[in-house]
C-alpha cells in the first residue's frame, strides 16, 4: 500500500511539472496570446463604436503574431492572398479613418474567425509534438494516454466558440458571397 501510494505521488508530481512545462513553453504562449487577442477583437467588433475601433488596434498586433500567415487553404476560402490583402486594406484603412462598416465588421469578423482557428490549431499541434517529445524521451516509461489526459482539457481546437456560421464548414463560394468577393 505504502509503494502504491509513492507511485500515484510520483505519478501526480510528474504531471505537474509536465503541465507547467507545456505552459511555459514558448510556441504554447504565443498561440495562447493569439486566441486571447482573438477573443478581446471579437468582443470589441461587437460593440460598434469608435472607441472599440481603437482598442482593437492594441489587440490586432497580437492576434497577428505568428498566425498571422494564413494557409493556402485559409487564404483560398477568402477567395485567394490578393482578394484577402485587397479587403484587409480597405477595412484597415476604413478602420483608420474611424469609419468601420458593417462590412468591413463582418470581414474583420470573419478574419479574426479564422486566425483563430489557426492559432487553435497551431496551439494543439505544439501540444501533440511536445507529448511525443516526451514520451520519446521517456523509452517506454511514459504513458502517452496519461499525458493526453493532462493535455487535452488545455486544447483548443475542441473549446472554440464560433459563431452561428462556422466558417471551417463553408464552402469557397459561400465565403466569397459572404464576403463580397
Amino acid at each position: 500500500l505504502k509503494l502504491l501510494r509513492e507511485t500515484q505521488k510520483q505519478s501526480r508530481d510528474y504531471g505537474l511539472k509536465f503541465k507547467d512545462k507545456f505552459l511555459d513553453d514558448k510556441s504554447i504562449q504565443k498561440s495562447q496570446q493569439a486566441l486571447d487577442a482573438a477573443s478581446s477583437v471579437k468582443s470589441l467588433l461587437e460593440t460598434k463604436n469608435p472607441i472599440s475601433d481603437q482598442a482593437m488596434k492594441i489587440q490586432f498586433p497580437r492576434l497577428l503574431g505568428e498566425v498571422g500567415n494564413l494557409t493556402a487553404q485559409e487564404q483560398n476560402m477568402f477567395g485567394g492572398s490578393k482578394a484577402v490583402l485587397d479587403k484587409t486594406k480597405q477595412a484597415f484603412k476604413r478602420w483608420a479613418q474611424g469609419k468601420l462598416t458593417d462590412d468591413n465588421r463582418e470581414f474583420l469578423r470573419e478574419l479574426v474567425g479564422t486566425l483563430e482557428i489557426s492559432a487553435a490549431r497551431n496551439y494543439d499541434k505544439r501540444a501533440n509534438d511536445l507529448i511525443e517529445s516526451e514520451v520519446a524521451a521517456g523509452q517506454g516509461y511514459i504513458d502517452k494516454d496519461y499525458l493526453n489526459s493532462i493535455v487535452d482539457p488545455l486544447k483548443k481546437t475542441t473549446n472554440l466558440s464560433f459563431s452561428s456560421e462556422n466558417i471551417a464548414e463553408m464552402s469557397t463560394e459561400e465565403l466569397k458571397e459572404m464576403l463580397g468577393l
